[in-house]
């Protein structure tokens, strides 16, 4: 069983997750270099936000990964999340998700690479829809569903 709990501060397994050029590929974070202190002006910025929700996902005690809800409007909101690497393919991240819709009673809209083959079966066994492809240079962006 796991629990979304409101982060205020950076963990040492974030801050771990934030450093691995793997589990970061297929995200815009990849482009940045992450500091305790920019990951906890992400986490204010976030928590300053009235539309915007950041949990962290943890199994028992353990910080597994973190889940953003946001910005919702008019009962739609956007998911982003991540996973540490060995929780992955455990349903973790679908059970977050059911908690997050849950819990804000919305809508979610998400995106991920084409290539990101463990995002897009996350948001397929979550009960997602794919409506749409985004071309882009880099590479290309499916776009997901769940109302």
């Amino acid at each position: 069983m796991i629990q979304l709990c409101k982060i205020n501060e950076v963990s040492d397994n974030y801050f771990k997750w934030m450093q691995d050029s793997d589990l970061l590929k297929f995200t815009e974070a990849r482009h940045l270099k992450h500091t305790r202190e920019s990951l906890g002006e992400y986490i204010k910025t976030v928590n300053a936000d009235p539309n915007s929700f950041l949990y962290g996902i943890f199994k028992d005690d353990e910080h597994i990964g973190n889940i953003k809800i946001g910005p919702v409007k008019n009962g739609y909101g956007s998911v982003g999340i991540i996973i540490s690497g060995q929780y992955q393919g455990y349903g973790y991240g679908r059970s977050a998700i059911e908690k997050a819709i849950t819990l804000h009673n919305i809508s979610l809209t998400a995106g991920c690479y084409a290539a990101n083959i463990p995002a897009i079966n996350l948001f397929a066994t979550a009960g997602f829809k794919y409506v749409g492809l985004k071309k882009k240079v880099e590479t290309d962006v499916l776009m997901f569903i769940r109302v």
